[in-house]
């Protein structure tokens, strides 16, 4: 059986960088100073620093992923240790947890990074009228240098969230290629009519 690289895949989420560290130093940035405010003071802009700080804190939330990520792997590393053990019982709960729970399958971690993702646009967007509205020099050329930085920072996690799914994906496809090539694990799966399998055996 080719070496299946859940390790690697592993050591990629304990290295990934969480969503609230970055948040955390843009929020040094002071959206709540006074001089800023009288900038934006009866301008169409004058909401827009609380709207940056909500959106901000919401992004904090995408720390969850990372968690939800770590579960999958671990249902995926269960799955493939049914390989030696032939507890088709336990492949079956494996699969049903990648796939089916409400909160950690790949349906619904797949959702929260696109939920991440909407969040990121959002406030890249609001960054960009605010560095549009009359803030001042000092402060606009400030912002501007840390909004990109921060805006990069958080798609590169979210390109890393992406890629961990698929892997995740992959890395399911080529188990149950292995489950499926011995004839008591097929049956057994024929008979339970898991459809999480049928882009396998298509």
């Amino acid at each position: 059986m080719p070496e299946i690289n859940l390790q690697q895949l592993k050591s990629q989420l304990e290295a990934l960088e969480m969503p609230s560290d970055i948040c955390r130093k843009f929020e040094e940035l002071s959206f709540n100073d006074k001089q800023l405010h009288k900038h934006l003071a009866n301008t169409q802009y004058a909401a827009m620093p609380l709207k940056i700080r909500l959106t901000n804190s919401r992004l904090k939330d995408a720390d969850e992923i990372k968690e939800k990520l770590e579960i999958l792997c671990y249902h995926l590393s269960l799955l493939r240790t049914t390989l030696l053990t032939k507890d088709y019982r336990t492949a079956k709960k494996a699969i049903h947890k990648l796939f089916r729970d409400e909160l950690t399958s790949m349906g619904a971690v797949i959702a929260d990074i696109e939920t991440f993702k909407r969040h990121i646009d959002e406030l890249d967007s609001d960054l960009l009228k605010l560095l549009n509205a009359n803030i001042g020099l000092d402060y606009k050329l400030l912002l501007e240098k840390e909004h990109k930085r921060h805006v990069a920072r958080l798609n590169n996690v979210y390109v890393q969230h992406t890629t961990m799914v698929k892997s995740i994906g992959s890395l399911f496809m080529e188990i149950t290629k292995h489950m499926l090539a011995d004839a008591d694990f097929k049956s057994f799966l024929s008979q339970e009519q898991i459809p999480e399998l049928a882009a396998v055996t298509a």
